[in-house]
């Protein structure tokens, strides 16, 4: 994905969240695209689920990684 693609998306995925019209897909996406999101953009970040506080412990304590990549994984499989 080019850089200038993943911008794109965010701009789409930030309109649909606005408009409160977001799918767990476009979650996912989102989620996927951490990577491009500007460090300053709270509101995407907030919706990708990233923490505020990164070293905080308490952040995703009751799943492993690995199970919060199966269940993104489910959830792309059933778009």
């Amino acid at each position: 994905m080019t850089i200038q693609h993943a911008k794109q998306r965010l701009a789409y995925l930030r309109k649909a969240i606005e408009a409160e019209d977001i799918s767990y897909g476009e979650l996912a996406e989102l989620q996927d695209l951490i990577p491009f999101i500007d460090p300053g953009d709270t509101l995407l970040l907030e919706w990708a689920g990233v923490p505020e506080f990164p070293d905080n412990q308490e952040f995703n304590s009751t799943h492993t990684l690995k199970e919060i990549k199966e269940a993104r994984q489910a959830v792309k499989d059933s778009n």
